[in-house]
Parts: structure tokens; sequence; C-alpha cells
């Protein structure tokens, strides 16, 4: 078995803590995929799935045994609009989802290392097998989003719930509000710098031009001059920051508060197996590393990582990239 360790506190936090700003895994079930499709060629809106993916919200990720149920599915239920949802899954999904390729495991079982992998799969294998690649692919990102309506297999052995889509609204608001803050920051840095760059450069003009000098304070002491002026000056300037602040602040309490409530709808589980360790790092990192890389963040050597990344279908290899979780297929 590979130890884990963290390195680096960063991988502990992002596996740790909710998501807010990072991307964060959503595992997609075909019921869900097929609403969403359809929804979007019938109405021609962003629905969630399509928002989180072309935002780089979150990291969709669904098994090859779903894609082939929406291809299946989708035009009986898009009915009379069945060719533009075909369009729009190929056009808009196809590129945005990795797609994972898991073993059967209803078929072939378990191999040697993971016990804890069949212990945690063991309810939906009984359950209903063909939900078993979802289940798989859950335990392998958590702590993940598994978006599913299938409450009689999927959420009965424990894997995602009937507020998962609220919870994942929540976590993708609140990521929009943080950015938002940072974005606020950076701007309000950057408006400080140009102030003073004005200033200085107002200042060498002023002192160039004695006309330009004596307009300027002329201004400023009109303006300034009675104390009324200077009360509703800093009676404005306060309102404004104040109600703005006042409203974001609200805004990100309402949406931490929320996230807080909805947390147990965000899938989570022990490291079981060397895959799913290998695959926690990958799902959250850039779309490929080097085994090299993968064997530093979970403390492990190269050999051993490379061992699990050839033995798992689940792991694709790019020449000149490196490994990923799963892979993307080209749209129309």
């Amino acid at each position: 078995m590979i130890p884990m360790a963290y390195p680096d506190r960063d991988l502990q936090v992002i596996l740790e803590t909710p998501p807010s700003l990072r991307p964060f895994p959503v595992v997609v079930d075909a019921d869900e995929l097929i609403r969403e499709v359809t929804y979007r060629a019938r109405r021609g809106r962003e629905p969630l799935l399509f928002s989180l993916g072309k935002f780089g919200l979150g990291r969709l990720y669904a098994s090859e045994v779903v894609r082939i149920e929406v291809e299946r599915n989708l035009p009986v239920y898009a009915g009379a609009d069945a060719a533009l949802a075909e369009l729009v899954f190929q056009r808009d999904y196809l590129s945005r989802i990795r797609w994972i390729r898991m073993p059967d495991r209803a078929g072939f079982g378990f191999g040697y290392g993971e016990e804890g992998l069949a212990a945690g799969m063991a309810g939906i294998l009984d359950l209903h097998a063909a939900d078993a690649p979802t289940a798989e692919i859950a335990l392998h990102c958590a702590p993940c989003f598994v978006l599913s309506g299938n409450s009689k297999h999927l959420h009965a052995a424990g894997f995602g719930d009937g507020r998962t889509r609220e919870a994942l609204i929540a976590a993708a608001n609140k990521a929009q509000l943080e950015f938002v803050a940072m974005f606020g920051e950076a701007c309000a840095e950057a408006l400080a710098v140009g102030v003073w760059n004005l200033a200085s450069r107002g200042a060498g003009y002023l002192r160039r031009s004695p006309l330009l000098s004596m307009l300027a304070l002329f201004g400023a002491f009109a303006v300034l001059r009675h104390p009324r002026h200077r009360q509703q000056l800093r009676t404005v300037g306060s309102s404004v920051f104040e109600h703005g602040c006042r409203l974001f602040l609200e805004a990100l309490d309402r949406h931490t508060a929320l996230m807080a409530e909805l947390t147990p709808s965000l899938f989570k589980a022990d490291e079981v197996s060397d895959s799913v360790k290998v695959a926690r790092v990958l799902s959250r990192y850039p779309d490929s590393l080097a085994a090299e890389s993968i064997a530093a963040r979970i403390g492990s050597d190269r050999a051993s990582v490379l061992g699990v990344l050839h033995n798992h279908p689940a792991f694709q290899f790019w020449p000149g990239r490196g490994w990923s979780l799963g892979y993307h297929l080209d749209p129309l």
C-alpha cells in the first residue's frame, strides 16, 4: 500500500475543507445529465453543470457507462427536440466532462489492496451494479459532490442526497462571492496605486504651471470652504462604502451559513486504496501531472505510483504532459 502523507499544506486543505475558490469535483449521473442537456436544448439557457464547467468552478466527472446511457436515452427523453439535444450534448458537454473508464466490479471483483474499496462499494453493488462506476468515481474524488436523482440506489447507498443540487449551487455562489472579494481587493489596490501616480504626476504639472496650481487650489477651496460641503462629501462616501460592504458581507455570511448547513451533502470517504490516493491528487490539481509530482504530493515513491497509474483504467497518460484522471472528448 502507498503511504499517504501531506508534504504541502495546500493539499491537506483541499482534501479537508469544503470547496470555495478551487474548482471542486462534481460526479455526474446519467439522469441529471440527460435532464440538463434537454433543458439547455429547449430553453437555450446555461444551467448548473454547463456553468460550472464554463467558468471553471467545478471539475465534472462521469463514467463511460454514463456517457453510453446518455447517448442511448437522450433522444427518448428529449422527444421532438432529440436532434437538438444530441447536438447540445456533443457540442457543449463532451469536452467539459472528464470521462473515466472504471473496472467492471460486478464481473471481475477487486484486486489486492482494494479491500477498503470493496467495503465502500458493497452497498451499491448489492442494490444496483450498473451504478457502481459512478460510486467508484465518487470514492476516488471525495470529498466531492455526487449529482444524481437516483434516490433508490446511489442515495440509498450513501452517495449524494436530495439536497446535493442545492449544496452545489451554494458552493458555486460562495466561490463567486469570494472571487468578487479578491477582485475588489485587487481593484482597490490598483486604484490606490493609480491615484498615487496621478497625484504624483499632477503635482509635477502643477509645479510647472502656476496657473493650473492657482485654479486647482481655488477649486478645492471653493468646494471645501463650507462645512456643509465637507460633511456632504464625508456622508456620501461613507454611505456608499458602508452600504456596499454591508450587502457583500451579508451575502457572504448567508452563503457561508448555507454551506455549513448543506455540508452533509458533500460526499466524503476515507482513503481506501492506492488508486484513491492518486486520484484525489489528480482530481484537484491541473489536468495532468508527472508521476514524480504525484509521488511527492502523497509521500510515496515513483515506482509505486507508476504501478497504480498503469494498472487502473481510470488514469490516462498524455505524452509530453503526464497523467490525468479521465479524459476529454473533442466537441463537434
